[in-house]
């Protein structure tokens, strides 16, 4: 799949979690990029969210919450 990025992109690979298993495959990277109004864009195998910058301090504090 090929997928244009835009301004500042950057590629978030995952790593993964339970080292006791060998076979344990990590969860596909997730590509990150500005566009062309300045609204964050993610996205993973094809899939895209949009984030504008007003709602990153408040998903921020849901993924905090969210990885405990």
């Amino acid at each position: 799949m090929i997928h244009k990025q835009f301004n500042n992109a950057h590629v978030l690979y995952q790593q993964t979690t339970d080292s006791e298993n060998n076979f344990d495959l990590p969860e596909p990277a997730i590509a990150l990029c500005n566009d062309s109004s300045g609204l964050i864009v993610m996205n993973q195998e094809g899939r895209d969210i949009v984030i504008n910058k007003e709602s990153v301090k408040e998903l921020i504090v849901l993924l905090k919450l969210l990885s405990k």
